[in-house]
C-alpha cells in the first residue's frame, strides 16, 4: 500500500515551472501501467528494472495539487509500477479537482 506524506516534507515547495515539465492526457493514459509510463511514454527510467529499483528506493512519488494550491504527495512502493494511472489516481483520495504529477529521482528528499 502506498505511503502518504504531508508534501511539504515529501516533496518540498514547487518551483512555479510545471508549465516545462512532460505531460500525457489522462484519458488517453488512464489504462497505462505506471512502469510504461516511466520506461515508454515519459522516458523517466531506461528499464523496467531501473524503474523499479527507483521505487524500492523510495524515489517514487505522486504528487496531487488541488485547484486551492493544497498539495498531497503519495510515496509509491515496487508494487504500484504494475498498477494503471487510472487506479494509482483514485488511490489519492482526494475531494474535488487535482492536477497530478510523477515525481521520480535517484535520491530520496531529506
Amino acid at each position: 500500500m502506498p505511503q502518504r506524506y504531508p508534501a511539504g516534507e515529501a516533496c518540498g515547495h514547487g518551483t512555479g515551472e510545471a508549465q516545462y515539465l512532460p505531460a500525457v492526457s489522462f484519458q488517453e493514459r488512464a489504462e497505462t501501467s505506471l512502469i510504461t509510463l516511466l520506461t515508454q511514454v515519459l522516458g523517466f527510467a531506461a528499464s523496467n528494472s531501473a524503474a523499479r529499483r527507483v521505487a524500492t528506493q523510495n524515489g517514487l512519488r505522486l504528487i496531487a495539487e488541488r485547484v486551492d494550491g493544497e498539495q498531497h504527495t503519495t510515496l509509491l512502493d515496487e508494487g504500484t509500477t504494475q498498477q494503471v494511472l487510472s487506479a494509482l489516481v483514485s488511490s489519492a483520495e482526494l475531494a474535488g479537482e487535482a492536477t497530478f504529477y510523477l515525481k521520480a529521482s535517484r535520491k530520496p528528499p531529506e
